[in-house]
């Protein structure tokens, strides 16, 4: 662009870029008036050097390791984070394979409550919204993605996809019978 004999080049230019090429202070406001504060030189003249830029800051996105074992809640151990195959809408062919069910505000406590009272010696968070009940674990192996939040808690863990959060349940109900002892007599 010409104007009055002068060449102008527009450029947007950020904050960082417009400190390299001279720029002192912050940029105008939008819609100002360009000032000329380092012209182009004439055509035919070496123009000067252009100061190096930075290099780009490269910013790439790390999954942590899985981290401990997330704390058990009452009544229940902790066992780790255990793969899941089988049907996905069921219990065939799953890890835990007893019961299943699916809950908006699932919760670790809810899920092994659950499964105390029906009996199961295991239960396991997955995906954040589903429990699973049953009577073994582990057929398919560990795994180190129980990364999601439970849908009730977001301070706990329940599972991740296909990988089950997996508590072994204390017995509920009254301890098992003494025998009785004859009288001495």
């Amino acid at each position: 662009m010409w104007t009055n004999g002068m060449r102008f080049v527009f450029v947007a230019l950020t904050a960082t870029a417009a400190a390299c090429y001279g720029q002192e202070g912050p940029l105008p406001p939008a819609g100002s008036q360009p000032v000329a504060q380092n012209p182009a030189p004439p055509l035919g003249t070496t123009p000067s050097p252009v100061p190096p830029v930075p290099p780009p800051v490269v910013v790439s996105a790390v999954t942590p390791p899985s981290g401990p074992t997330p704390p058990a809640p009452p009544g229940a151990t902790s066992l780790g984070c255990f793969k899941d195959q089988g049907d996905p809408t069921g219990t065939n062919g799953r890890d835990l394979n007893g019961f299943t069910e699916n809950v908006p505000g699932m919760t670790a406590e809810m899920c092994t409550q659950t499964c105390t009272s029906k009996g199961f010696p295991y239960a396991g968070t997955q995906y954040g919204t589903q429990c699973f009940c049953g009577t073994s674990y582990g057929n398919a192996g560990k795994a180190d993605n129980c990364d999601m939040k439970c849908g009730g808690a977001g301070n706990e863990i329940c599972g991740g996809t296909w990988a089950n959060s997996v508590y072994q349940l204390k017995p509920s109900g009254p301890p098992p019978a003494q025998p009785v002892l004859p009288f001495p007599g």
